[in-house]
């Protein structure tokens, strides 16, 4: 018996640890959904700049990186949560290492991959700045901002700590839950400096991770949500005349 258990926690510990050696990226491409083709019926030969996405978190989510795992080791706690605004500074996941995400550039390159395939302008163009902008001629310009990346994680004890909890976990009970939060919004200008149009949105997405399944997949969401974002700032942005 004493065996078995040690089985067990050691299946448990290795499953944690496993997590530390994961590492993952923002994949726009391959994230699952389609893009919004919103090509008016004759195409558009409007040139959009895309500007690098500025990075605002610290102005709309002021709290800190908080919780902890630990928690989980404490007798009738039912997990261990983590709270992270800025979740590409830490290391500490229910299944992963690190996850590699650059905002400002990250969602610059998704934007205009999404404006690319929605048909809306005849080109679109990833620029540094306002004077690189001008310099291609662009029409218009899409300056967008990024507000809220928090992740939240829930290792799950099943009150009876991470000692035990592993027993459940190789039966297949679930070893944590992972929550992806996006929230961006975005201006659209024309050669003129007028606004033309004006979005933002938020969306979340859960994840249930398995120590057989999931691994590695705490951050996955993200590319999913900006995904999802984007499609539908596209819809809305069809509706005006460009």
């Amino acid at each position: 018996m004493k065996n078995i258990f040690f089985s067990f926690l050691t299946v448990g510990v290795f499953s944690v640890l496993c997590g530390c050696t994961n590492v993952a990226r923002f994949d726009y491409s391959s994230a699952q959904g389609g893009f919004v083709n919103a090509a008016p019926a004759g195409r558009s030969n409007k040139v959009l700049a895309v500007l690098p996405y500025g990075d605002m978190r610290a102005a709309y989510h002021s709290l800190p990186e908080s919780g902890s795992f630990y928690w989980g080791l404490l007798p009738l706690m039912p997990f261990g949560p983590v709270f992270k605004p800025e979740p590409e500074k830490s290391s500490d996941f229910i299944s992963l290492g690190y996850y590699h995400f650059d905002p400002d550039n990250d969602l610059q390159r998704a934007a205009a991959m999404s404006f690319t395939q929605s048909g809306l302008f005849g080109k679109v163009v990833a620029v540094e700045s306002l004077e690189e902008a001008r310099s291609i001629n662009a029409d218009y310009v899409w300056c967008g901002k990024v507000e809220n990346t928090t992740y939240k994680g829930f290792m799950l004890t099943y009150c009876i700590t991470y000692f035990l909890a592993p027993v459940l976990w190789t039966a297949g009970a679930p070893e944590g839950v992972s929550i992806n939060e996006l929230a961006v919004s975005g201006q659209l200008f024309d050669a003129s400096g007028n606004l033309v149009f004006f979005n933002r949105a938020e969306e979340s997405e859960w994840l249930m991770h398995w120590i057989y399944a999931r691994v590695g997949g705490d951050c996955r969401n993200y590319p999913v949500l900006m995904k999802k974002i984007m499609n539908k700032t596209i819809a809305e942005m069809s509706s005006i005349s460009l």
